[in-house]
């Protein structure tokens, strides 16, 4: 309440902020962020060396993130019973492993229900500064999909883009505003997320790279030369104010 200013990541998280906290929406600046720039596209020999290393499948979607509530994992999870048994889901994120909390035990009646565990893969020990296998399991992946409740930004989607992966992306929260015209918009359902995966899996090699261009063109909108010079600038009108 005495801050003269919040800086937020997104438009969506700027209403929120306005509508659960009453914070006047002037006083609220968006800067957006922004996939570290060191993602890109990995060549065929470095995603064959990652896949070997982690002994993943030739097809899989991806998922990179945690596990809350909001991210909607056992619907993702869901999804991969209605698709032909080559395909799998690779989950990347430190929380994919068996735990006494209310998230994975959610992840964990799903695989059973779905009888899909042997085609989920996940990964947890990828070091943050591990840059060059995060880049290989974006590039190397059919798709990246965000199956999100609900975002404040969405951050793995502009990283999957850099690597020139197609995005599927559910039609909440943030993530319309930073996917742009981009991804295949899907409800957060199993068979809505199905639907996505299988559209991207129908493009011709064409139209595949047409997509992968698009996304390369609008990832470069965001920076983060731009998040801290406009950051800069909302501290300088703090500091001129007084």
């Amino acid at each position: 309440k005495l801050a003269q200013r919040v800086i937020t990541d997104s438009l969506y998280s700027k209403q929120k902020i306005h509508e659960h906290l009453a914070i006047p929406l002037p006083k609220i600046e968006v800067t957006y962020l922004a996939a570290n720039p060191a993602l890109q596209a990995q060549p065929s020999s470095v995603i064959q060396q990652v896949i070997q290393k982690y002994d993943l499948p030739k097809t899989y979607f991806l998922y990179v993130g945690d596990i809350n509530y909001n991210k909607n994992i056992p619907q993702l999870i869901k999804a991969l019973k209605f698709l032909p048994e080559d395909m799998h889901l690779v989950c990347v994120g430190k929380n994919f492993f068996p735990q006494h909390i209310p998230e994975w035990q959610w992840i964990a009646a799903q695989l059973e229900m779905s009888q899909v565990a042997h085609r989920v893969h996940f990964v947890t020990d990828i070091a943050s500064d591990d840059i060059v296998t995060m880049a290989a399991l974006y590039s190397g992946a059919l798709c990246y999909v965000q199956p999100s409740l609900s975002e404040g930004f969405g951050l793995p989607v502009l990283e999957a883009l850099q690597c020139n992966c197609p995005v599927v992306s559910s039609n909440r929260g943030s993530l319309p505003e930073v996917g742009g015209e981009v991804p295949v918009y899907i409800e957060p359902t199993a068979e809505d997320i199905t639907h996505g995966i299988e559209r991207i899996q129908q493009l011709a090699h064409s139209e595949r790279e047409a997509l992968i261009e698009k996304g390369k063109k609008w990832t470069a909108k965001f920076s983060w030369q731009k998040t801290a010079e406009q950051t800069k600038t909302i501290y300088k009108q703090i500091a001129q104010s007084h």
